[in-house]
């Protein structure tokens, strides 16, 4: 199953991203995520579709039946992406800007400008972000 959203480029289009690629976004034609089929009126939700000896199984049979982007209902809903190149496209840092929550707002007054209350465009978010970033990275961990 293909991306509904590829132009062909191998990069599926973003609302944020769409003016500095010159993409039409009026022209994409938005298609609904699948829903894997809920059980007992959606009481279950998808749990006893979950193998539980091994629940990865169980997702990659999904994606075999649904395609590499669905819907699954189990404590909350989760949107499954199970292709590579689906995943480098959610994991794209361009494409996401931090948002600072009232609460976080509220704290900046007390804790000023680090890591969690700065905003993405100030010079100490930078600094704790270039800091951190190593520590979680693959070699960190």
């Amino acid at each position: 199953m293909s991306c509904p959203y590829d132009d062909g480029s191998g990069v599926a289009p973003h609302p944020i991203s769409a003016e500095s690629r010159k993409i039409d976004a009026s022209n994409v034609d938005l298609v609904p995520i699948p829903q894997v089929p809920t059980h007992l009126f959606g009481l279950l939700g998808n749990l006893p579709d979950m193998d539980p000896s091994f629940q990865l199984k169980s997702i990659w049979r999904l994606a075999d039946l649904y395609g590499p982007i669905y819907n699954l209902k189990l404590h909350k809903d989760l949107v499954v992406v199970s292709s590579q190149k689906f995943v480098n496209e959610v994991c794209d840092e361009g494409r996401f800007e931090k948002v600072i929550s009232p609460v976080l707002g509220q704290l900046r007054a007390l804790l000023g400008d680090g890591l969690f209350t700065a905003y993405p465009h100030e010079k100490n978010w930078w600094k704790a972000h270039r800091t951190l970033v190593p520590a979680f990275g693959p070699l960190g961990m």
